[in-house]
């Protein structure tokens, strides 16, 4: 009989990915705060490919499970840039668990793999709190603000003091159609800001988390986890992704303002059955203790 894949996507806390699991094709990075045998701590990649170094963040509650990040010059910085160069015509997805501390920066950079000078060259996963206050946005740059694509979501979605559950995808199109972003597992309503890249994103720089190249948008927060994938994640993929980060922070969850589910690989929102959990699903923000 052929041996079936474990449903788990990873065993224990701090243990490595199972690579059998669907979620986990095409994962490039997985990094948690974990610490050290030594003592203190490490932003480590679950993947055992490509480790972050701390220049500065702590680690904070909830739970003892996240980095703060004091939005100055905090920042974590990704080994081997060239895992992540994924150019306009390449597939790939970014997720991060976060929360900000105010709506009152310009911008809180997220995940990013973006030049701080012009032209500005690569791509990046922020929260945009000026004019379109509290918008998560996703963009890929050549020559910013001419030749790119950058999406938002709806203004006033992104508050302080809250975790939410962010994550893009891009199909490697080369337009804003390629483009999704879903918070809390859920794809609101998207604004096209620009749609018109035409020309190379790559650029030589770490991957930096809290930061746009360690060198300013820095986040004024905290981020508990965030993975990279080098493909494009279906809707159905995104909600169980949302949902497992949900199931990997038990001993940090105050309230989810909404009823959740655990599904297959292919199931829908708010149509799955798995492991003897059975619930429907209406849209809601996820809160963490802290």
């Amino acid at each position: 009989m052929r041996k079936q894949p474990r449903p788990y996507r990873q065993v224990f806390y701090g243990q490595p990915v199972n690579w059998k699991h669907p979620l986990n094709r095409g994962l490039v990075s997985w990094w948690r705060v974990l610490p050290k045998f030594a003592g203190g701590l490490r932003f480590a990649d679950l993947c055992h490919k490509n480790q972050g170094t701390l220049a500065g963040p702590a680690w904070s509650s909830p739970g003892r499970c996240s980095l703060s990040f004091d939005g100055v010059n905090d920042t974590v910085s990704i080994a081997n840039e060239v895992n992540f160069d994924f150019e306009r015509t390449n597939a790939f997805s970014v997720s991060c668990l976060f929360r900000q501390n105010n709506t009152t920066d310009t911008a809180h950079t997220l995940v990013s793999k973006r030049n701080s000078v012009a032209p500005e060259e690569g791509w990046e996963m922020s929260v945009f709190d000026g004019t379109d206050a509290g918008a998560l946005q996703f963009g890929l740059f050549n020559n910013n603000p001419t030749n790119r694509i950058l999406v938002r979501t709806p203004i006033d979605g992104i508050g302080a003091n809250t975790w939410y559950h962010a994550l893009a995808t891009y199909s490697g199109s080369s337009t804003a159609a390629g483009v999704a972003i879903y918070l809390n597992g859920i794809k609101p309503t998207l604004t096209i800001v620009t749609d018109a890249l035409s020309a190379s994103i790559l650029n030589g720089l770490s991957v930096q988390i809290g930061s746009r190249n360690n060198v300013n948008n820095f986040h004024n927060g905290h981020v508990a986890e965030a993975q990279v994938w080098n493909r494009e994640l279906a809707a159905g993929e995104v909600f169980q992704v949302y949902q497992q980060s949900l199931l990997q922070w038990p001993e940090t969850l105050n309230y989810l303002d909404g009823d959740w589910m655990l599904g297959s690989a292919a199931a829908a929102p708010g149509a799955g059955v798995g492991r003897g959990l059975t619930h429907s699903l209406r849209l809601g923000r996820l809160a963490l203790a802290g």
